[in-house]
């Protein structure tokens, strides 16, 4: 059966929450670092926007999702015949995945997916 899970932003609230956030591989531990000692400050700054995916019946933090503001830059890629007038800028604003995470009992369970589902969920409500 698959894992029942809630995603929202990452509140102050749930700070005490991410140091319980623990991955096996030495090789994800800048993943595992960065919800627990800049999430929040970053958050804060107005820098990212990190949602979490949590168990409903507590505030066990299971996932994580980081995105923060980009640009691309245009110059000398493909032509945008569609788009008129989108060539007057040399840069087009973007949204970049910064950070995803799962714990690792809990991968496989579609969490990662349904996290990219919300932003890109996000990104559509903001540009409607």
């Amino acid at each position: 059966m698959p894992t029942e899970f809630i995603i929202e932003k990452l509140q102050t609230a749930d700070l005490h929450q991410v140091s319980r956030f623990r991955m096996s591989d030495p090789e994800d531990e800048p993943l595992q670092s960065f919800i627990r000692r800049v999430a929040g400050k970053s958050s804060k700054a107005s820098l990212t926007k990190t949602y979490v995916a949590r168990l409903p019946d507590c505030a066990k933090i299971i996932g994580y999702i980081t995105l923060m503001c980009a640009e691309v830059a245009l110059e000398r890629t493909y032509q945008l015949a569609d788009k008129s007038g989108a060539e007057r800028w040399s840069h087009h604003p973007a949204v970049r995945i910064a950070k995803l995470a799962t714990v690792d009992e809990y991968r496989g369970e579609g969490i990662g997916g349904a996290l990219i589902d919300l932003v890109i969920g996000v990104i559509i409500q903001a540009v409607e």
